[in-house]
């Protein structure tokens, strides 16, 4: 009988906590007509309280923040992570999570069709529904996957230190933006980033048998260039 290594019983319980997060929502989300919960109507007051005027400085600081977890946070991650990793398994399947992640966020959207924040206090055009937050998904893909594979990595013990700052910091800092922006609720953010990082420890389970894929192709490949 097979025992389950200590790291796989870790990354089981975290998903099963996210899963749990996710669906508390959704039911919340439901229960509550799609409407703001109480705890997303305190949170979006404080932040439009604090934010200020629109086109001042945590404006622009939000607007470029909130691109690491659009198109542009996923070209950039999704580059080094290639260049890191010379483009080995790892490289592919953080591509494969963030595809994953792309299309099932995108049908959980038009199923849930719940509508964005009012749209006088939005900071940013939005046209898609609101649950759950795209880009706080992609945050959640990335770079929980980035520091799966920096903590299994043979970087110094400083680096991974950073990464278990930085890189959850990250997450969070861009659920931030899109609830100062006015185009998320926090549950939309929380679920989003939950299921994103759900994803990304569920591909991670594929490491060791997409290494030693990788290894079949890469030799065959060789044998092939010989020839």
């Amino acid at each position: 009988m097979k025992v389950i290594s200590k790291e796989n019983i870790i990354k089981l319980s975290v998903i099963a906590v996210l899963l749990a997060v996710m669906i508390t929502f959704i039911v919340l989300v439901y229960q509550y007509n799609k409407e703001a919960l109480p705890i997303d109507a305190v949170i979006r007051d404080f932040a439009y309280k604090v934010r200020g005027e629109k086109g001042g400085f945590i404006y622009w600081v939000t607007r470029i923040v909130t691109e690491l977890g659009d198109y542009t946070g996923v070209f950039i991650v999704i580059i080094l992570v290639g260049i890191f990793t010379k483009f080995d398994e790892r490289f592919f399947l953080i591509a494969l999570a963030a595809i994953t992640m792309h299309f099932a966020n995108s049908t959980i959207k038009h199923i849930v069709l719940r509508p964005r924040p009012i749209e006088e206090f939005r900071w940013q055009y939005e046209s898609s529904t609101s649950f759950p937050s795209g880009h706080s998904a992609t945050a959640g893909v990335l770079y929980t996957s980035a520091l799966i594979y920096i903590l299994k990595s043979n970087l110094s013990s400083k680096i991974k230190l950073a990464a278990k700052i930085v890189l959850p910091l990250t997450i969070v800092v861009v659920m931030a933006t899109r609830i100062v922006l006015g185009v998320h609720y926090f549950s939309d953010v929380l679920t989003g980033a939950s299921f994103g990082a759900i994803i990304a420890i569920s591909y991670s389970f594929l490491m060791n048998p997409a290494h030693k894929l990788y290894e079949i192709v890469l030799t065959k490949a060789k044998e092939v260039i010989k020839k």
